[in-house]
């Protein structure tokens, strides 16, 4: 797995993300991308060592929330 596909996900049988888009209407699917890409947007600059941050922020955070932009943007040119 990746820093952006931890391994957890690998023993479970369903991957969430499969489960979020296929119950999802796109309108939603889309609001749920960019709400995540906003999180991640936000937590990036979190300082890892700071209380309670256990290790959140810095470049995996600004990946991530590319992803879900890309997946944003992906959504809107199949429309």
């Amino acid at each position: 797995m990746t820093e952006l596909s931890p391994g957890y996900y690998a023993a479970m049988p369903q991957q969430p993300i499969d489960v979020i888009r296929a119950n999802l209407s796109p309108e939603q699917l889309t609001g749920f991308y960019l709400g995540n890409a906003i999180k991640y947007l936000l937590r990036f600059n979190v300082n890892p060592s700071a209380p309670g941050a256990s290790g959140k922020g810095g470049l995996t955070d600004l990946k991530k929330a590319a992803t879900y932009i890309e997946w944003a943007i992906a959504l809107e040119e199949s429309a």
